[in-house]
């Protein structure tokens, strides 16, 4: 089971959102493997390591955390990963 788990719309293409999504995973020192239907990243925070899947579909990209650190609340990751989605 997920410890967070959200949804975002997207307005670009599948393929647009998920090439971005993995620059900015990669800068910021993570990994990320997968392509415009489904995968899987993890990235390296000062606090932890956050791990996660992902899955699009419908326009919708959705965001699955697997694995964070206890003192990081899904509220903050899900404030991050929207300003990175803009």
């Amino acid at each position: 089971m997920a410890d967070c788990s959200f949804q975002f719309n997207i307005d670009t293409s599948p393929g647009e959102i998920i090439m971005k999504v993995k620059s900015k995973i990669e800068n910021d020192g993570g990994n990320f493997t997968g392509d415009e239907n489904e995968g899987n990243f993890n990235l390296p925070t000062p606090v932890g390591s956050i791990e996660g899947n992902y899955s699009v579909s419908d326009n919708e990209l959705k965001i699955n955390i697997t694995k964070k650190p206890m003192m990081l609340p899904c509220s903050m990751i899900e404030s991050e990963l929207e300003k990175r989605l803009k």
